[in-house]
């Protein structure tokens, strides 16, 4: 009985090993020209390049979909500021209200350069990595 279960963990443990990268994963390293067939994913070096695309790739979709997001409300911001402030006659809490808003929608629209930078940094990143096992990445 005992060697019973030490095999059926070993063969759960073999199995796992076998299965490093999920089906998602693998179909989006083909999505970047990588037949993944071709390589060896036993080796090392390979599993952690591979697992750095992704890992590049994730970090570089959601710093660009936060500053997309954060320029959208940027410019909603800013035009509410701007039509507050464009009123013949603005009382005077709607000139704060003007005022802050377009200072919110200033304070939105430079924080969002450093995460657009930092996504084409990543993108860079993934695409060297890319081109070391895909001569004819774009």
């Amino acid at each position: 009985m005992k060697t019973a279960r030490l095999l059926l963990f070993m063969c759960i443990f073999v199995q796992v090993q076998a299965q490093f990268f999920k089906n998602k994963e693998l179909k989006q390293l083909d999505n970047f020209g990588l037949a993944v067939e071709n390589f060896d994913l036993n080796q090392q070096e390979i599993q952690i390049d591979f697992t750095n695309i992704l890992k590049f790739d994730k970090k570089r979709r959601k710093r660009k979909t936060f500053g997309i997001i954060l320029t959208t409300t940027s410019v909603i911001f800013s035009a509410v500021g701007i039509l507050s402030l464009a009123q013949e006659n603005p009382h005077a809490i709607g000139e704060i209200f003007g005022v802050l808003a377009l200072g919110q929608g200033a304070l939105q629209g430079g924080s969002t350069i450093p995460l657009f930078k930092s996504a084409k940094k990543q993108k860079r990143e993934r695409d060297k990595i890319i081109k070391k096992y895909n001569k004819y990445f774009e």
